[in-house]
C-alpha cells in the first residue's frame, strides 16, 4: 500500500517537473538558437560573441539600456495607454 502511494506521488512529481520545465526549454533553445542566427551588416561573424554579451548585459543590468530605448522607462500599460507616440524608426535601426 505506501508502495504504490510513493509510486504515484513519484509518477505526479515526474509529471510536474515535465510540465513546469517545457516553458525555461523554450526560452532556452529561442535563445540558443538566436545565437546562431546570421548577423546583419555591418557585424561580421564574430560579432556572434558580442550578441551573448549583450543577453547578458539585458538580463543583468536592463537599466543602462533606457538611455537608447526610451520605452523602456514606462510601465507597459502607460506605453500603450495614453503613453508617447512612437514614430517609426524611433529605437529601431532598420528603418
Amino acid at each position: 500500500m505506501v508502495n504504490i502511494i510513493i509510486d504515484s506521488l513519484y509518477d505526479v512529481f515526474i509529471t510536474l517537473l515535465l510540465i513546469g520545465g517545457i516553458f525555461p526549454l523554450l526560452i532556452g533553445l529561442l535563445t540558443v538558437f538566436s545565437w546562431a542566427l546570421r548577423v546583419r551588416a555591418p557585424a561580421d561573424k564574430s560579432n556572434r560573441i558580442n550578441r551573448i554579451r549583450l543577453w547578458w548585459f539585458a538580463i543583468s543590468a536592463p537599466h543602462r539600456f533606457t538611455a537608447n530605448f526610451q520605452w523602456l522607462y514606462g510601465d507597459e500599460v502607460d506605453n500603450l495607454i495614453g503613453g508617447r507616440t512612437w514614430e517609426k524608426g524611433e529605437d529601431d535601426d532598420r528603418s
